[in-house]
């Protein structure tokens, strides 16, 4: 397999070439801005080193922020152009886990991305390698505050410990980790097919205290049923929960925040075919990046799975664009499939993600 992987959206452009494992020619630059007029050829550069054509390509690999959004747009863009031309499977990665990825410990790790502005795009983790908070905008200061006894690295660590220096996402490690059969770890794997841009604003104020993901058990029906409700119209009773549960087909994982549930998702597993039942996040964390780490990190947890299905309201918009953003594409349709009170129906949307 020949992979691609580059990340032209923050203070800087890089970009490596690996095939079967091997990386076979690396590129970075230190820039703050003119990623657009370098970004080809130094493409270019990299095929010619390599001695290697783009129309090879396999699998191409981009950040897709957060970062400077000319930079993502470019890097999407390009990415896109090339894997088309190529055939090649395009994945999109969080820039955030792309930092963290070759750090062999994640305890108490935080990674904090330039944002050229005064707050930071800051994200923390866990030992497991989780995500700690939603990704979000926190001022130095802030930062500091919050997360006194976290390691920091990143394009901007400096700016929060000043015993640190300042680093680049290891496009190296990502090209050499798509050119291997199968892609691995799971949050990679997971990027194939996304393309949607992600950005954090300030309005997405990292949480007080850290969040955890955890598996959940028959114990946690009632929890989820109080959630479920702040969720949907026609929620999902604790007995339900507690009977999924106590079915050794279903699989629930919940992020919690000061023991209390924040973030929920329901699967049902019928090897090699999974389907995510529900989902639903607390209203104060909405858009804030908490369902797609919710669903990226525990579709991860799946063994000898190929196949996630699920089933959305037509008029779910917000739903459907993440859905899509992770890589899922409509299957088939469901018609008037949702009831409502008033008599109405909606269709439901079925969508598959194939994962390996």
């Amino acid at each position: 397999m020949l992979a691609l992987a580059f990340e032209c959206a923050g203070s800087g452009l890089n970009a490596a070439l690996a095939e079967d494992g091997d990386v076979l020619a690396r590129e970075q630059l230190s820039m703050d801005r003119g990623q657009p007029a370098v970004l080809v050829p130094t493409l270019q550069a990299l095929f010619k080193s390599a001695h290697r054509q783009p129309g090879a390509l396999d699998r191409i690999g981009v950040t897709l922020g957060p970062g400077g959004f000319t930079g993502i747009r470019l890097g999407i863009a390009t990415g896109l152009g090339l894997a088309r031309s190529a055939g090649a499977d395009f994945f999109g990665l969080n820039a955030f886990d792309v930092f963290a990825a070759p750090e062999s410990d994640t305890r108490n790790l935080g990674v904090v991305i330039e944002s050229r502005r005064e707050e930071l795009f800051v994200r923390t983790y866990d030992a497991t390698g989780a995500a700690r908070t939603p990704d979000g905008l926190l001022t130095p200061q802030e930062i500091r505050e919050r997360f006194s006894e976290t390691r920091w690295i990143g394009s901007a660590s400096s700016r929060v410990a000043t015993d640190t220096v300042d680093s680049s996402p290891d496009m190296a490690w990502v090209a050499r980790h798509l050119s291997k059969d199968p892609v691995a770890p799971g949050w990679l794997r997971n990027g194939q097919g996304s393309k949607a841009p992600l950005h954090a604003r300030a309005g997405n104020r990292c949480a007080k205290e850290p969040m955890t993901m955890q598996r959940l058990s028959v114990d946690d029906a009632p929890a989820m049923a109080r959630l479920h409700a702040e969720g949907f119209d026609r929620p999902w009773s604790a007995g339900d929960f507690a009977g999924f549960l106590a079915n050794g087909a279903y699989a629930a994982f919940g992020i919690t925040q000061d023991e209390k549930l924040q973030a929920i998702i329901l699967y049902q597993q019928i090897p090699p075919e999974l389907e995510l039942c529900t989902l639903v996040v607390a209203p104060k964390f909405r858009r804030s990046g908490l369902a797609r780490t919710l669903i990226t990190r525990s579709l991860a947890s799946f063994e000898n799975i190929s196949t996630c299905y699920l089933e959305v309201n037509e008029y779910n918009a917000p739903a459907k664009l993440l859905y899509t953003a992770l890589g899922f594409e409509v299957s088939a349709v469901r018609n008037g499939y949702y009831k409502s009170a008033d008599g109405s129906a909606a269709d439901a949307i079925v969508m598959k993600l194939v994962i390996q």
